[in-house]
Parts: structure tokens; C-alpha cells; sequence
């Protein structure tokens, strides 16, 4: 299928240059093929650096060429509800970064949207589809760990210096950048939650800067996640169970730990993620 990016920021680069490198692998479902930005010039020079054969000037442009079978949209988070609805209007299939969009109120209505004209939406939210997740469930099966019972999860980075952070009006904020990632993790692992409960902090702008969220099942399962955008955190989630816990990192699945036994940690070299520092040992002492 032919994409169009829609966008050509830096997000818009990362996805260029991974289907580049899939079509260097020999992968042939998913083609680089448009890219479309607010002027001629910006668009060129994105195709020139990202090897896009297609560059156009609007996104309207782009959106009526009909060899592109799939948008992915890469624009600022307040604008994606209105680009998922322009690409459905021009039949368009469509892959949305995270954030999906701003509110539930939107999310519904988006995906009604699309089924109405008779194309997938979906969200980008790559921790769903990397082999971390089947590591991680494939673990929890095991029972190495016995009974999952609580979770833990952080995301923090230093982001205040970014206007697409810090202002309400461009859908700014800690929880739609990264407080995302810790709430699919914990989903991911328990599944969808009874209750949900949240603090935040907010800048002088009103938008959230720091968030704590407790989520709780009826079952007695918690998890406690924390997002940041003026800090940067550890980045490890952890699942506790009765027998001894598994932490994993922004980009690895460090090590499952009981007290019988030691699994080795397991890399997970395909995934694209910040740098995470390592422990500087993976000699683990677990005491029963």
C-alpha cells in the first residue's frame, strides 16, 4: 500500500526513514510514496532528505492523488481529529500518531467518521505492535512470576522548553505526549480498568505538567503510573506478582526476578526508542 505522510516534522521523519529501511529489508506491504507540509518548499526538501518520490504543498493536494492508499498523520496533536476527518473525506485509510486525538468526545466521533466512509483509523501507538509486548505477555504466562497484582509504570522527559507542550491551544501537556505509554502498558497487562483516579500539576498555561494515576480492578489488581514533561524519569515499568516481579524498560525487557530463579534479560534490538541507560550490573540479588 502507498502512504502519504501527512506532516514533515520530526515524528514524520522517523516514519519516512522506517519505511525506507522496511523496503531495504525487502518488505513490500507498506510503500513511502507522499509526503505533504503547509508549503511547496518544506515538502521538497523532506522528500529530498527522506528519498519521498511525491512532495506536495497543502494537504488537499496530496489527499486527492489517488495512488495514496494510507495516511499517516504527523501533525500537531490539536489538529488530528480535523486531518483523520479530511483524510476520510478523500477515502483515505488512515494511521494517526499518538496522541489519536484530544478527547473521548473526539475519538468516538472520529471513528464513527471513518467506518461512515468506509476506512480503518487507527491509532500509531507503536508499543502495541513490537515484540516487547509478546516478550512481556509470554512472561507473565510463564507464572514465573506467579499472579500479576500490582503494576507500576513511568514516563518523564524535560520538555517545557516545546510551545506544542506547554500551550493548551496546540493540545499541550504531559498526559497526551507521554502519560499514553504508562496507561497502554498497565491495559496492556490487565486489561481495561474499573476505576481510574488522577492528580496532576499544571503550568502557568493551565496545562498539566507532571500526572499520577491510580488505576484499580475490582479483582484488587492497582496500578500506579507517572508522566512528566518538565523531568525526566527512570522510564521502567514493572509488573509485581506473588512469586517475584519483571521489569521492562523504554526499550528492553530487562529481566524477570523470583526467588528460585533468574531469567537473563532479553534485548529487543528492532525497537525505536530514546537511549535508556542500563543498570550498570544484571547480577540481581532477590531476597525471599
Amino acid at each position: 500500500m502507498k502512504f502519504g505522510i501527512l506532516g514533515a516534522g520530526f515524528i514524520a521523519a522517523v516514519m519516512a526513514d522506517t519505511l525506507c529501511r522496511m523496503a531495504q529489508q525487502g518488505e513490500t506491504g507498506a510503500e513511502l510514496y507522499a509526503v505533504a507540509a503547509r508549503d511547496i518548499g518544506r515538502a521538497r526538501a523532506f522528500a529530498a532528505e527522506h528519498n519521498v518520490p511525491k512532495a506536495y504543498g497543502s494537504y488537499e493536494e496530496m489527499l486527492r492523488d489517488p495512488a495514496v492508499e494510507v495516511v499517516y498523520i504527523a501533525t500537531p496533536h490539536s489538529l488530528h481529529y480535523r486531518h483523520i476527518k479530511l483524510c476520510a473525506d478523500h477515502g483515505k485509510h488512515i494511521l494517526c500518531e499518538k496522541p489519536f486525538t484530544v478527547s473521548a468526545r473526539q475519538a468516538e466521533d472520529a471513528l464513527r467518521y471513518a467506518q461512515a466512509r468506509g476506512v480503518l483509523v487507527t491509532e500509531a501507538i507503536w508499543t502495541r505492535y513490537q515484540p516487547m509486548r509478546r516478550i512481556i505477555r509470554e512472561a507473565v504466562e510463564s507464572g514465573k512470576i506467579g499472579e500479576p497484582r500490582l503494576l507500576t509504570a513511568n514516563l518523564g522527559y524535560e520538555m517545557t522548553g516545546k510551545q506544542r507542550i506547554i500551550l493548551p491551544e496546540l493540545a499541550g501537556g504531559a498526559l497526551l505526549d507521554v502519560g499514553l505509554y504508562p496507561l497502554h502498558f498497565a491495559e496492556m497487562v490487565f486489561g481495561r480498568p474499573d476505576e481510574v483516579r488522577g492528580l496532576c500539576t499544571k503550568n502557568t498555561h493551565g496545562v498539566d505538567m507532571t500526572d499520577c494515576i491510580t488505576l484499580t480492578w475490582k479483582d484488587g489488581r492497582v496500578a500506579n503510573l507517572t508522566a512528566a514533561a518538565n523531568a525526566v524519569s527512570d522510564r521502567y515499568g514493572v509488573i509485581y506478582g506473588t512469586k517475584g516481579y519483571l521489569m521492562a524498560a523504554a526499550s528492553v525487557v530487562l529481566s524477570t526476578f523470583s526467588p528460585a530463579s533468574f531469567l537473563a534479560s532479553t534485548p529487543v534490538s528492532s525497537m525505536k526508542a530514546p537511549r535508556v541507560p542500563e543498570p550498570s550490573s544484571r547480577e540481581i540479588t532477590v531476597m525471599s
